[in-house]
């Protein structure tokens, strides 16, 4: 397992391009104006999205380069970080980097992880045994 004196020097600068796009991509809804019309709101949407997709590609480049493993070992380091906290489902995604964590979210639940699902799948947390 990974621990805090892992640490290591990591290539921020693909990262920092991806949140400075973010940066502009927000600044331009400003220019949406209003009344806002469908078209331009929807471009803006999927601009939004794309950009997303390249930060997460960003994240996912530093966290080879720390060596944190697959999605799943990521995940689990995530809620034993968090333990007895919840945390949301938005959170999950970006640690694990994939789509299908929910996938691996089940199978450390099947390996004997006590991570409850609470309200309607938006929040997990790993329940502190100890309580």
């Amino acid at each position: 397992m990974v621990t805090d004196e892992d640490c290591r020097s990591v290539d921020l600068s693909e990262l920092m391009v991806a949140c400075n796009a973010m940066v502009e991509a927000t600044l331009s809804a400003e220019d949406l104006g209003q009344p806002l019309c469908p078209s331009p709101w929807l471009d803006y949407v999927g601009e939004v999205g794309r950009r997303l997709d390249v930060m997460q590609g960003a994240m996912n480049d530093v966290t080879r380069q720390l060596g944190l493993g697959g999605a799943k070992a990521r995940l689990g380091r995530y809620l034993q970080q968090h333990e007895g906290q919840e945390v949301s489902a938005a959170a999950l995604e970006a640690v694990a980097g994939i789509r299908e964590w929910p996938r691996r979210i089940r199978e450390l639940r099947d390996e004997g992880w006590p991570i409850e699902q609470r309200g309607s799948g938006s929040r997990y947390i790993l329940v502190n045994e100890a309580d």
